[in-house]
């Protein structure tokens, strides 16, 4: 072997070494493989529970955190609203936030409609689990992951990873939901389009406010609960989906098809069908799209 390929190895096993002795002595003083957990990142703010930065801070310092000018964090402006389906937006800088996305692969989060802040802001509450936000134009996605770095303190699930709070008031043309794993819990949300997406677990909706509903659940239950004031979707592999939607039966009509599960629709029973079904209701202005393979469907009306 030659001495320089013989140089390199010897530099490279140095430096692994100093690497591996760097981990060892961090994790030993306490340091976590979580990343950029008290990071900020265009509107948001993460801030974590149990210190004074638990309180949500007032206008010109979320600002400053956010590193944004003061005067482009908005306040509730009576001319934003009642776009769309009405609300107020929310902006990053000069741009208009259209679309939200969060997306859960571990642990409990909540998400809170709260009237005392103006951006969004993630409270980060476990080390366990890692917390990061990305802004690309008009949309911002949250994500919140286990922490499966090295030596992780992970123990259980079921504890509360995140919470995430949003202006009361905010609309938005989309909003994605994903669980891969864990509960998601939203507190009331309004768009023009909502997608929900359950892989396993839980994710429940309140107090929704939305044109179009789109569901899937291959596994765990999915809960919406609010107005549906166009189209709704529901489509479940296993598991359960529950829609309670402001109005009656008769606003809709219906396409159904039903392998081996269950589909019920205000209580009755509609019994299995392997081909795609039409259920007319005369004078109904709504679609309901539903296919269940295994598990159920149940559609109530309040």
């Amino acid at each position: 072997m030659k001495g320089w390929m013989k140089g390199m190895l010897v530099s490279a096993g140095i430096c692994v070494g100093v690497g591996c002795a760097i981990c060892v002595c961090g994790k030993a003083m306490g340091g976590t493989f979580a990343y950029f957990r008290d990071k900020g990142y265009g509107i948001t703010e993460m801030v974590t529970i149990g210190t004074d930065e638990a309180v949500v801070p007032d206008k010109p310092r979320r600002a400053e955190r956010a590193g944004a000018d003061p005067a482009m964090i908005p306040e509730e402006n009576p001319e934003t609203r009642g776009r769309g389906m009405g609300g107020t937006e929310i902006r990053s800088g000069g741009e208009v936030i259209r679309k939200l996305e969060i997306h859960v692969t571990g642990g409990e989060v909540k998400v809170v409609s709260d009237d005392s802040v103006s951006e969004v802001t993630v409270t980060g509450s476990n080390e366990d689990y890692r917390c990061r936000q990305e802004t690309d134009d008009d949309k911002l996605e949250i994500h919140v992951d286990l922490n499966v770095g090295l030596w992780s303190d992970y123990e259980e699930e079921g504890e509360l990873a995140a919470e995430i709070r949003i202006p009361a008031d905010a609309w938005f043309e989309e909003v994605d939901l994903e669980v891969k794993g864990g509960l998601l819990q939203v507190d009331r949300v309004a768009a023009e389009k909502l997608d929900l997406e359950l892989a396993a677990g839980m994710l429940e909706v309140t107090g929704g406010q939305v044109e179009e509903l789109n569901g899937e659940c291959k596994a765990g239950e999915l809960i919406y609960r609010g107005a549906v004031n166009r189209e709704m979707d529901g489509e479940c592999m296993a598991g359960r989906i529950v829609y309670e939607v402001e109005g009656n039966e008769g606003d809709f009509w219906y396409e159904l098809e039903n392998t081996m599960g269950s589909i019920m629709i205000d209580g009755a029973e509609q019994g299995i069908l392997r081909q795609e079904t039409v259920v007319d209701r005369p004078g109904a202005a709504k679609k309901a799209s539903l296919e269940c393979k295994t598990g159920s469907i149940e559609i109530e009306f309040q």
